[in-house]
């Protein structure tokens, strides 16, 4: 559950990653990145929307990305909570926001090995220098994380 920082050139995310995501063998069974939500600087623009979206095979020539599912969400995530989840089970993945099924796929195939949370916040840029040009600098940007649950599925 979170309120996400409201700077146009920002990149909010809650997903999950592993070391197999970057073996290159056509499949996301043995890792698969999985963006339960992200906000980058292009979804902000369009307000109220996150995406979703799975990378596998790496981050090169063979990389493989089903591409941004854009959700729109009914209140503003850069006023307001909300909150985000996923089940991951055998056969796919299953994304919810505010507690309602918002997507599902088994793109890639499911990934069978342990994956780790990260909640990350960027800013947009090139050669590793943020971009501050949209920054008010009389103003505060909180990412606001009330809590993460994790549970085993059964």
């Amino acid at each position: 559950r979170c309120i996400l920082p409201d700077l146009p050139s920002g990149w909010a995310a809650f997903w999950l990653m592993n070391d197999g995501v970057y073996n290159e063998d056509g499949s996301g069974e043995d890792g698969t990145e999985i963006d339960i939500f992200e906000s980058d600087c292009t979804l902000r623009r369009q307000k109220n929307a996150v995406g979703i979206n799975l990378h596998y095979d790496g981050y090169g020539d063979a990389h493989e990305s089903m591409g941004s599912v854009k959700m729109l969400l009914k209140g503003d995530p850069y006023k307001e909570y909300n909150t985000y989840g996923l089940e991951w089970n055998e056969n796919e993945y299953i994304f919810y926001i505010n507690g309602t099924e918002a997507y599902r796929t088994s793109y890639g195939g499911v990934s069978k090995n342990p994956e780790y949370l990260i909640l990350s916040y960027e800013l947009s840029g090139e050669n590793a220098v943020a971009e501050y040009s949209d920054l008010d600098k009389t103003k505060e940007y909180q990412y606001i994380v009330d809590y993460v649950r994790v549970y085993q599925y059964k």
